[in-house]
């Protein structure tokens, strides 16, 4: 090719996203799966009772996480336990660093287990079911406005509808999860102060959370 002449770029091969996303959902069931075949609802179940007295946590297993999105997880103080908490005036801060509260470790959910994503809370979705969307709302929206006859409509709404095979699925995500914790380090629940105030503190009704820590042994 002389000096003048253009080379012309090979076209980009078209990225078949259809079949790029049905890949990534036979990986996600088959995750799923293996992990229901390696902790069947009984065992699941006492490996998370275990944790949570280990660590003097409550086990629960029709909680709600979000808005009304059923889970199962652990509590101390009827708080989610967190991890990797951050200090939300300073989201913006050129330092990531500086964001966090407490630096929790490795303590990312593992491969198909479908953990709560809008936060960083130590509990697993009860997935292919009906969620409390609404009478969270009409719930929050009563309590934020002191509209006593929304709060009480709200109570009064009738909880989603959750099968079975759901809780006992996100069980046995969440056993999956700890187990896998513990494998990675040595654990701890720490107190910390998450720094909220004005609506956020009225909604969360403290400022004192726990997030769970793990340390690598050495």
């Amino acid at each position: 090719m002389s000096d003048t002449e253009t080379q012309v770029p090979a076209e980009a091969t078209p990225v078949d996203y259809e079949a790029q996303y049905a890949k990534w959902e036979q990986e996600r069931i088959e995750a799923r799966a293996a992990i229901e075949r390696e902790f069947p609802i009984d065992i699941a179940r006492k490996v998370c009772e275990d944790f949570a007295a280990r660590y003097d946590l409550s086990w629960q297993e029709a909680g709600y996480c979000g808005f009304g999105r059923p889970c199962v997880g652990f509590t101390r103080n009827s708080l989610w336990i967190q991890y990797d908490p951050i200090d939300t005036s300073k989201w913006r801060d050129e330092d990531r660093d500086a964001m966090y509260i407490i630096k929790s470790g490795d303590v990312r959910a593992p491969e198909g287990v479908e953990a709560y994503h809008k936060s960083d809370f130590l509990c697993v979705l009860k997935t292919e079911t009906e969620t409390a969307l609404v009478k969270t709302i009409v719930g929050l929206v009563g309590a934020t406005t002191g509209n006593v006859e929304a709060v009480k409509n709200a109570q009064e709404m009738p909880d989603p509808e959750v099968p079975v095979e759901s809780t006992n699925r996100a069980i046995s995500q969440m056993a999956h999860w700890v187990t896998e914790i513990e494998k990675r380090g040595d654990v701890s629940i720490v107190p910390y102060d998450s720094g909220a105030d004005g609506l956020q503190a009225i909604l969360d009704g403290t400022t004192t959370f726990h997030a769970i820590v793990v340390t690598p042994r050495n």
